[in-house]
């Protein structure tokens, strides 16, 4: 059986539902043949266990503004979108010598003001990538271990802490863990209930979609778009020019570049971009014929 391959990366949900239908476990499988090649895997994990007192089952948040208590599992709720940002906080704080390379992360939904989120911001050398684990090699990699790392673990009831490296058989010595747990809490909690602005912080060229609630599809326009072969197309060449894909959102204006992109799929989406372009938008008007070239 053949099954068509309709854009270069793919994130590990989309592997799990696209070959879980015809049986075959896929993700062991790309995950078993991607660590080789990969120099070192840090894993990153977090609980937070309620104590006996009652005063300590809570976490404190926002208390810049107004304190909030969370329990510690509305706590991970809370940080899960952003969890990437922590992860690569905890890398920062634990090196000794200044960062060269760009780090990637994934878009991280949600991000508020914490000293960990503050710091990964500030940062020359990070950026945030839309949409990563299908527009980024090393992110889709990463999304795909760490799905392989969860149904490993709950395949076989391990849990995910710092014996995970033996019990999963990794190379001690390009695997390690890092618990980000109580000792931390001074530097993720957020202090503000607000969302910060990264748009700064996404790599160019970036690939702008315009949904639209009044289209065709409605409600479900955003769904028919990340669907599509344009969608595909466009992660494709974002892939290949270092770049990402993003819904538009009116903030990203303060950051456009002229070496972006607005792509048009529609009269809705064009009136939109036409008005942009008066408003001196500086990026470039494309749509499908510009990916068939």
């Amino acid at each position: 059986m053949t099954l068509p391959r309709n854009r270069t990366l793919y994130k590990g949900s989309d592997l799990l539902s696209i070959f879980y239908g015809v049986d075959i476990d896929i993700v062991p499988l790309v995950a078993e043949k991607l660590i080789p090649h990969i120099d070192f895997i840090d894993i990153y994990y977090s609980y937070f266990e309620p104590q006996d007192s009652e005063k300590s089952q809570y976490i404190g948040i926002y208390w810049e503004e107004q304190l909030e208590k969370k329990t510690p599992v509305e706590f991970l709720d809370l940080i899960e979108g952003s969890y990437p940002a922590i992860c690569c906080y905890a890398l920062i704080n634990s090196l000794h010598t200044k960062v060269e390379q760009i780090l990637l992360m994934d878009h991280c939904p949600g991000l508020r003001p914490s000293e960990a989120i503050k710091n990964v911001i500030r940062d020359n050398s990070t950026r945030f990538i839309f949409k990563g684990d299908q527009a980024n090699f090393a992110i889709s990699a990463a999304d795909i271990i760490c799905r392989y790392i969860d149904i490993q673990c709950l395949k076989n009831g391990f849990y995910l802490n710092k014996d995970i490296v033996q019990k999963l058989n990794f190379d001690e010595k390009k695997v390690q863990t890092t618990y980000i747990g109580p000792s931390w809490l001074r530097q993720i909690k957020p202090s503000r209930n607000i969302e910060l602005d990264v748009s700064h912080k996404y790599p160019h060229p970036i690939f702008f979609f315009f949904p639209d609630s009044l289209g065709p599809f409605s409600n479900k326009s955003k769904g028919v778009l990340e669907e599509s072969q344009l969608f595909s197309m466009a992660l494709d060449k974002s892939c290949e020019l270092g770049g990402c894909v993003k819904f538009f959102e009116p903030i990203d204006q303060k950051y456009i570049a002229k070496d972006d992109f607005l792509i048009e799929h529609n009269k809705l989406s064009s009136e939109k971009i036409d008005e942009l372009k008066k408003l001196a938008c500086p990026a470039q008007k494309i749509d499908l014929s510009f990916f068939k070239k």
